[in-house]
């Protein structure tokens, strides 16, 4: 499955590995996170995080005691 033009140019504007750090990103790892605490059983739990592209929210998954495992897409 091809992934389509407009997404993959809107990622491409920014660093993945801090975009998440900045501007109006930020507030999407916020909402993101609290969603995640609302839906996901107590740590410790093994989670898979796929798609996870620079690990922003497995580095936090970690920090909060589950076993995470990333699995990033990689464009070649």
């Amino acid at each position: 499955m091809k992934t389509p033009s407009e997404i993959v140019a809107y990622y491409e504007g920014f660093p993945e590995e801090s975009r998440l750090q900045v501007g109006p990103f930020r507030l999407e790892f916020e909402r993101t996170k609290e969603i995640l605490s609302r839906v996901l059983p107590k740590p410790p739990a093994r989670l898979i995080d796929v798609g996870g592209a620079a690990g922003a929210y497995s580095v936090w998954l970690a920090d909060q005691g589950y076993d995470v495992h990333l699995v990033a897409w990689l464009r070649c």
